[in-house]
């Protein structure tokens, strides 16, 4: 398999139909996680796909790299090549939903789209409400651990150097509270 870290086309293959979804990116592994996440998430832009994921299950996909890509600037013209050849826009051997392959690398929004991008996620609902945070916070604290439970803790620290970087951060919260003691008028 070719280098997952370079750019290139790929494509996800239905193991059970042969389906395939073709697409190019600038670090295909990168791509082939963005898929995966919004693939279990329910939120893949390609309906078809989405739904075949759901009914098929992710065990039933492949990703395969179909072509590496030197030049950023064939990487559309080598991504249209492979839909065609793979008819990847047909309803019965493909997912793609466009027949002409795009990107969006370099894509500048205007000041007023940003602003409408902004007003709309503004408006969107927090993932757990202040009172259910409150509720999670409580229970956290309200778990007492055992004194035995306690002991096991210490135990296994004993003796470990701490990190650099949490000795770094505890030598400057030191330092903060002797400075703040020291400008504090007695």
């Amino acid at each position: 398999m070719a280098d997952p870290t370079c750019a290139g086309i790929y494509c996800i293959r239905n193991l059970v139909n042969g389906r395939v979804y073709v697409g190019s990116s600038v670090k295909i592994s990168n791509r082939w996680k963005g898929h995966r996440h919004l693939l279990r998430r329910g939120k893949h832009p390609s309906v078809i796909l989405q739904k075949a994921w759901k009914l098929r299950g992710e065990e039933s996909f492949s990703f395969e790299v179909l072509e590496v890509v030197s030049e950023l600037a064939q990487l559309i013209e080598r991504e249209q090549s492979w839909i065609e050849q793979l008819c990847a826009v047909d309803r019965i051997k493909g997912y793609n939903t466009r027949p002409h392959a795009k990107n969006q690398l370099g894509l500048k929004f205007s000041a007023e789209a940003r602003a409408k991008m902004s007003a709309s996620a503004k408006g969107k609902k927090k993932p757990f409400s202040d009172e259910h945070r409150a509720f999670l916070r409580a229970a956290a604290i309200a778990r007492n651990k055992s004194p035995a439970h306690i002991e096991k803790m210490s135990a296994t620290k004993k003796g470990k150097p701490l990190p650099v970087r949490t000795r770094f951060r505890m030598s400057a919260a030191h330092l903060k509270r002797l400075e703040s003691d020291l400008l504090t008028p007695i």
